[in-house]
C-alpha cells in the first residue's frame, strides 16, 4: 500500500491560489492516482477519465494546466504541485523489495530455517 502524503497547509495553498472546487477535487483525486500507480505524477487523458469525478472535470484540468499545478505532456498530463512531498518511485519500489526480504526472513525464522537458504 502507497500512501498520499498532504501537508497541514495543502488546502491553504490551494485556497490562496484559488482553484475551483473541481480543480481542488480532480487535483486531490489525481494526486492519489499517481501515488497508487506510482507513475511520478504522469497521467494519460484516460487515467483523468476514469479517475475524475467532478463533472467539471475537463474545466478542471484547464484550470489546474493553466494555474501551472498540473503540465501537459506529449501523453497527457504531469502533475506538479504539491508532488514534491510524494516519496519517488524508486524509493518505493526499493521499500517494497526491502520489505519483502524481511517478511522472507521473518517467515523462515518462525519456520526455524535459517535466514540464508543456502546454510
Amino acid at each position: 500500500m502507497t500512501w498520499l502524503k498532504l501537508s497541514d497547509d495543502y488546502h491553504d495553498e490551494l485556497g490562496r491560489i484559488r482553484v475551483s472546487d473541481a480543480a481542488y477535487r480532480t487535483h486531490t483525486e489525481a494526486l492519489g492516482w499517481v501515488m497508487r500507480r506510482e507513475t511520478g505524477g504522469a497521467l494519460s487523458a484516460q487515467d483523468v477519465r476514469r479517475f475524475a469525478e467532478s463533472p467539471n472535470a475537463d474545466q478542471a484540468v484547464d484550470e489546474l494546466c493553466d494555474a501551472g499545478l498540473w503540465q501537459r505532456t506529449d501523453t497527457g498530463y504531469l502533475v506538479r504541485f504539491h508532488m514534491e512531498h510524494q516519496p519517488e518511485v524508486e524509493v518505493l519500489a526499493a521499500r517494497r523489495e526491502s520489505n519483502a526480504e524481511r517478511q522472507r526472513r521473518a517467515r523462515r525464522k518462525a519456520a526455524g530455517l535459517p535466514e540464508d537458504p543456502e546454510e
